[in-house]
């Protein structure tokens, strides 16, 4: 039996990853010759709400299941992308990252009633405290100028997005990075819509 590796994710406004772009652009413009980091590309951009890993075929209907029943009578909000961070910390970063504001409550709620209705049907918890962000790039090697990164763009705005869907995506890896495909989009508040039979990859960077 096949398995696929699925995530639940919510997509930002095209203005914002127009903003997004445009700061990657400055990071990698100043980046330090022996800081050695890899950029998620700006058009496949997400926010990862939950990871589910590999499953099987029934397992993915049990988690759209979850989903629609964690967006049932949520309304859309919006949130903001605004402020760089790292993960773990500038020292030794790994994740380089833009925060979610002014709707992250919005998104933490979301997120919870997703994690108890995935519980549920027998998905393990992430224990993991949850941080709302966008990953914009991975550090292979080094952390020459994160310090500068940080406190120059500690209040870069990258403008307000409206989530009104939260979408189950399949990560198929390949050498090239990894090919995002939808299976279902579940509109905040309406009964699960499923994604197109013919869906168009996205290529992305490994959740």
């Amino acid at each position: 039996m096949k398995h696929v590796r699925i995530f639940a994710a919510i997509n930002l406004s095209v203005a914002s990853i127009r903003k997004l772009a445009e700061l990657q652009a400055d990071l990698r413009q100043s980046q330090a010759p022996d800081l050695k980091a890899r950029w998620v590309p700006p058009a496949n951009l997400h926010v990862t709400v939950k990871f589910y890993g590999e499953l099987a075929p029934e397992q993915v209907v049990a988690v759209t299941d979850a989903a629609r029943e964690a967006t049932e009578g949520l309304r859309p909000f919006a949130v903001t992308a605004k402020g760089l961070g790292v993960f773990p910390d500038a020292n030794e970063p790994r994740v380089i990252w833009v925060g979610l504001n002014d709707g992250a409550d919005a998104l933490t709620t979301l997120r919870d009633r997703l994690e108890q209705a995935s519980e549920q049907r027998g998905f393990p918890a992430d224990p993991r405290p949850f941080r709302p962000h966008l990953t914009v790039g991975r550090v292979k090697r080094g952390n020459a100028g994160v310090d500068h990164w940080l406190q120059q763009h500690a209040e870069t705005d990258c403008l307000i997005s409206t989530v009104e869907e939260l979408v189950i995506y399949e990560s198929r890896l390949r050498r090239e990075g990894a090919e995002y495909v939808a299976h279902a989009r579940l509109p905040l508040g309406s009964p699960v819509a499923a994604a197109p039979p013919q869906p168009t990859p996205r290529e992305e960077e490994s959740t």
